[in-house]
C-alpha cells in the first residue's frame, strides 16, 4: 500500500483505486458549470421508464428561446392587464370607449389571448356607463374562441348572441362561426350553417364565407365537401372567384380526383381567371403520381406525366408574371385567421378596428355598419 503506483480512494468505500496522477488531475481541474437540472425520472415495475409531470417554468429553464417566450408571455400579460385597468376609466363618449373595447377584444384574440378578450369584453359593461356589447364585440370575441380551438364557447358565445336584442349576427359572424366549425373538421355541420341557419335568420352568405369552408375542404382532403359548397354558391347565385376554383383544385388533387382537378381548372380559365401558381404546382404534383391516368384537357387526351410537365411550365409562367404570391382575387388569411380581401372594410361606430384587420368584413358593409 504506500507505493507510488496507487492508492486507496479515501472515501472509504475500499472497492475503487486511482493512481496518484489521477488524483492530481482532478483536484486541480477547475469546477465546470452545474448541469441543467432535468425532469425527475421514475422507472415502473416492467422497466419501462416515465417522466414525472414538472411545471412549465422547470421546462423552460432547459431552453433559451423558451425562457425568453415565457418572459415574453408575463410581459404581455402585464401589459394586457394595464390596458383593462385603464379601459375602465377612460374619459371618452360612450361610442369611443365601445370601439376602444372592442379593439382591446380583437388584438387579445389575434394574440391567441382568449382570457383577456373575454375579460375585456365583460368590461364593457362596467364602470360609470354600462354599455351593451354590438354586433362588433360579439364576433372579435368568437374569432378569439375559434382561434384557439374553444369550439363549444363559441358556440355557446354564439346562443347567447342569438338572444342579445342589441347585436344580431350578420355575415362576418356567421363566417367566422364557419371557420370555426370547418377546421375542426366539422364540414357537414358547416356547409349547414350555410345552407339552413343563415337563409332563415335573413342573412346572405358571400364569397368569403364559401372559401372559408373551401379553404377547409382542401386541409381535410374532402372532395364531396368542396362540390356540396360549389353547388351551394351557384343556388345562391354567387360567383366563386379565382381563389374558389383554387381551392376546388387543390381539394381534388388531395383527393388524388386528377380528372376533376383539371376539370376544375378548366372551368377556371373559361372564367377569364387566373389560378395562382400554388394552384398549377398541386396539380403538377397530384398528376406525377398518376402518369398512366389519361385525363382529357384542352382538347387534348393527356397522360400524368405530360399533364405534370405543363403544370410546371404553368407555374412558371405564372410566377414570371405575377411573383411567387397569390394571384389578383386570391384572398388571404388576416390576424384573425379569416378571408379577407384588400378593399374598403365598413367599420361602423364601434367596429371591429382597422379596416386591415377587420375579421372578414363583406364588401357592403360600410353602408351597413353605419
Amino acid at each position: 500500500l504506500g507505493g507510488d503506483e496507487g492508492h486507496r480512494d479515501g472515501d472509504g468505500d475500499g472497492d475503487e483505486t486511482t493512481t496518484a496522477a489521477e488524483k492530481r488531475a482532478r483536484t486541480s481541474a477547475p469546477p465546470s458549470k452545474p448541469p441543467r437540472s432535468t425532469p425527475p425520472l421514475s422507472t415502473s415495475g416492467r422497466g419501462t421508464t416515465r417522466i414525472e409531470p414538472v411545471s412549465y417554468g422547470a421546462l423552460a429553464a432547459l431552453d433559451e428561446g423558451m425562457a425568453r417566450n415565457v418572459k415574453a408571455n408575463r410581459k404581455r400579460a402585464r401589459d394586457a392587464q394595464t390596458l383593462l385597468k385603464r379601459a375602465v376609466n377612460l374619459k371618452q363618449s360612450d361610442e369611443e370607449r365601445l370601439k376602444f373595447f372592442n379593439r382591446l377584444v380583437k388584438d387579445f384574440g389575434n394574440d391567441k389571448q382568449l382570457g383577456f378578450a373575454e375579460e375585456a369584453f365583460r368590461r364593457i359593461a362596467e364602470g360609470p356607463r354600462k354599455l351593451r356589447p354590438n354586433v362588433y364585440s360579439y364576433t372579435n370575441l368568437l374569432n378569439a374562441c375559434v382561434r384557439v380551438g374553444e369550439l363549444q364557447r363559441a358556440r355557446d358565445l354564439f346562443e347567447r348572441m342569438k338572444k342579445d336584442d342589441a347585436a344580431t349576427p350578420n355575415e362576418v359572424t356567421y363566417t367566422v362561426l364557419v371557420k370555426g366549425l370547418a377546421q375542426e373538421g366539422l364540414l357537414d355541420e358547416a356547409a349547414d350553417v350555410i345552407e339552413c341557419d343563415m337563409p332563415r335568420a335573413g342573412v346572405t352568405p358571400n364569397v368569403r364565407t364559401f372559401s372559408t369552408l373551401l379553404r377547409n375542404c382542401v386541409r381535410h382532403a374532402d372532395a364531396s365537401a368542396a362540390r356540396r359548397c360549389f353547388q351551394t354558391m351557384r343556388d345562391s347565385d354567387v360567383a366563386p372567384d379565382a381563389a374558389s376554383f383554387d381551392y376546388l383544385v387543390k381539394t381534388r388533387c388531395a383527393a388524388n380526383d386528377i380528372a376533376g382537378a383539371w376539370a376544375a381548372l378548366e372551368e377556371l380559365e373559361a372564367q377569364g381567371l387566373d389560378p395562382s401558381p400554388q394552384t398549377h404546382a398541386a396539380l403538377a404534383t397530384a398528376s406525377s403520381l398518376r402518369c398512366d391516368l389519361l385525363v382529357k384537357y384542352d382538347g387534348e387526351e393527356l397522360n400524368g406525366g405530360d399533364l405534370a410537365r405543363r403544370a410546371c411550365d404553368a407555374a412558371r409562367r405564372a410566377v414570371d408574371a405575377n411573383g411567387a404570391g397569390t394571384v389578383e382575387g386570391q384572398r388571404e388569411e388576416n390576424n384573425s385567421g379569416i378571408a379577407i380581401t384588400g378593399g374598403s372594410v365598413g367599420v361602423g361606430v364601434g367596429g371591429y378596428g382597422s379596416d386591415s384587420d377587420a375579421p372578414a368584413a363583406a364588401p357592403d358593409d360600410e353602408d351597413a355598419a353605419k
